[in-house]
């Protein structure tokens, strides 16, 4: 009687290929959830940017950081980035911000946003000056 080789994978083959399926995908998780953190930190920096420059705008037109054209408090625009949907930034003045002559404006994280520790609370002022309170540097995170 002639015996046949049998054909297939030994369990120890196939346990490799899922440790190694495994590790990939981890890997990919990870890559595509810092993508999204970037993303969303890109928007509200681009918010930020934004609304210093309606701030700008209304001390060109009341020679104040404090008041509107009308003589009432300023007030920002809007206070969450994205401005529709699910909020991932809250944004606001500093504290004891606007003064008359000064701002800063922060940009909060909210929700998912929280776990950016790279890069938490991001700020800019009337100077221009950029500012993050995570463990990555301004560079990075701006």
């Amino acid at each position: 009687m002639k015996q046949t080789k049998s054909r297939g994978f030994t369990l120890i083959e196939v346990l490799i290929v899922v440790v190694i399926i495994s590790l990939l995908t981890g890997l990919a998780l990870s890559s595509y959830g810092n993508y999204i953190r970037k993303a969303r930190r890109a928007d509200a920096k681009a918010d930020l940017l934004e609304l210093a420059q309606l701030i700008e705008r209304n001390y060109t037109e009341s020679n104040s950081f404090l008041v509107d054209a009308a003589g009432n408090a300023y007030a920002l625009e809007y206070t969450t980035s994205p401005q529709s949907g699910r909020v991932f930034y809250n944004l606001r003045f500093a504290a004891g911000q606007p003064t008359a002559t000064t701002y800063t404006i922060l940009a909060v994280p909210a929700g998912a946003q929280t776990d950016d520790v790279r890069c938490m609370t991001l700020g800019l002022d009337h100077t221009g000056l950029r500012t993050e309170s995570g463990s990555g540097t301004v560079a990075e995170c701006w």
